[in-house]
């Protein structure tokens, strides 16, 4: 599974969030009783490393999974974790156990403080209609482009380069 995930991963450069049960803990000490670091740990652990990932800090519980109402056996196996650019689009971002319910896992629950926000659109004002040279302006900028290619390609570029010479 770590194999596929690190080839998809590969394929789309884009922000990631793993979020879900692994059905592996990353150290002994998420699991509880549990004294060494195993051979599948080490293989998760170069999984997280490899793809640069960030295990998000883990609010309200140490474990994720108990084995009964008993929980003689618990350990962190369901968790969220992020690429860089991920948690650069998102400010404050934790995981929180959840109160257990039907079945025995703890549902987590990802919080993000809010987006972080890119470049604003491009919004034409009607107010520039109304000065006079306005439509002039933007008549002469539209024959001053000059692409060449399909239709609608030129119309594209023709309308990028008159949003560039608005704004200015």
């Amino acid at each position: 599974m770590w194999d596929e995930l690190i080839g998809i991963q590969h394929y789309w450069d884009v922000p990631w969030c793993y979020i879900g049960d692994l059905n592996i803990v990353c150290f002994p000490s998420e699991w509880l009783g549990g004294l060494r670091l195993t051979l599948a740990m080490e293989t998760f652990l170069e999984f997280i490393e490899d793809l640069n990932l960030i295990d998000l800090p883990l609010e309200g519980g140490s474990y994720t999974w108990s084995s009964g109402s008993d929980q003689t056996s618990m350990s962190r196996i369901d968790r969220a974790l992020v690429s860089h650019d991920w948690e650069d689009h998102y400010s404050d971002v934790i995981q929180r156990v959840l109160p257990r319910s039907v079945t025995d896992h703890f549902p987590i629950l990802v919080e993000a403080g809010g987006i972080t926000k890119g470049k604003s659109p491009f919004r034409f004002e009607n107010m520039w209609l109304k000065t006079d040279e306005f439509t002039d302006r933007v008549h002469s900028w539209w024959n001053r482009y000059s692409f060449s290619s399909t239709p609608s390609y030129v119309l594209a570029k023709k309308l990028k380069a008159l949003k560039g010479d608005i704004i200015q």
